[in-house]
């Protein structure tokens, strides 16, 4: 096999085989390579749409990124307040009806509280929907990471371009 960095035949048996040392691995991708690779990263995505997510409702999130989005806003519990660990997402007038993930037919709430209103101690009405206590700034703190990478990446383009 030959190393794509310095050309010199190897026994392949350094990582993918592509490279001869971890020295010529690491130093492959700089200056000249990397300013070839942002053009042809950049040709590929020519024309592709910027819209960063499908994600249209909390209820579409993974669990573990739905619990993070939730941490950063500080609330806990919408009926009691605690917020000593996860809460629970709950389907207001359940999940057979139009539309069953609106946010307008969701609640945050604790385990505690979710035992209590399956147990009809307490009524719907005591509870309060994401899209009273949320609305959409949800958004906000859900493509906060994405669009902050979206905007160094369109950044890094137009400095490739500028250069080239």
């Amino acid at each position: 096999m030959q190393c794509e960095k310095c050309k010199i035949e190897h026994s392949g048996v350094y990582g993918s085989g592509r490279f001869c040392s971890t020295k010529c691995a690491r130093g492959f991708a700089t200056s000249a390579a990397r300013k070839e690779i942002s053009r042809r990263v950049a040709e590929k995505l020519k024309g592709r749409s910027t819209r960063v997510s499908h994600i249209t409702s909390v209820y579409q999130m993974h669990r573990k990124t739905f619990q993070k989005v939730m941490k950063r806003f500080g609330l806990g519990c919408f009926r009691c307040g605690w917020n000593e660990a996860s809460c629970d997402l709950h389907h207001l007038r359940g999940r057979k009806i139009d539309n069953p993930h609106a946010h307008s037919n969701l609640t945050y709430i604790c385990p505690n509280c979710h035992r209590l209103y399956h147990s009809k101690i307490i009524s719907t009405e005591e509870l309060k929907s994401f899209e009273e206590v949320v609305g959409n700034q949800w958004e906000e703190h859900y493509f906060y990471g994405i669009l902050q990478k979206h905007k160094e990446h369109a950044a890094f383009a137009n400095v490739v371009k500028a250069s080239g």
